[in-house]
């Protein structure tokens, strides 16, 4: 049985640097797909085609907002489970779950 002032299980400390190393790269993609939008909104001005690709693409993120933002709650509500030390009766948990590639984001919405 520890104590409450026990230092952290390697378990927990993993865990955490799991979560933290997984929110890097989402925010790379975050920032990629950002740079990539960027540089549509230009194109747009003058590219009939960037244009109705950067329609669709505000289409597609207005109408997936919600569920989207159900997901990031729940997400980060988890994240914020893991991070707390575990107790007796919350083992730590993996949540490593794979990370989209860019690739894959690029198909859904450009």
């Amino acid at each position: 049985m520890s104590s409450p002032a026990a230092p952290p299980s390697q378990d927990w400390l993993r865990i955490t640097q799991a979560n933290q190393t997984e929110l890097a790269e989402r925010i790379k993609e975050v920032h990629a797909l950002q740079r990539e939008i960027e540089s549509l909104t230009q194109r747009a001005q003058t590219d009939p085609k960037a244009r109705t690709a950067l329609q669709q693409l505000e289409k597609l993120a207005t109408s997936d907002w919600e569920p989207m933002r159900q997901r990031m709650e729940k997400t980060m509500s988890r994240l914020r489970q893991q991070a707390r030390p575990p107790t007796e009766e919350q083992p730590p948990t993996s949540c490593a779950t794979p990370v989209a590639s860019q690739a894959a984001i690029r198909r859904t919405y450009l």
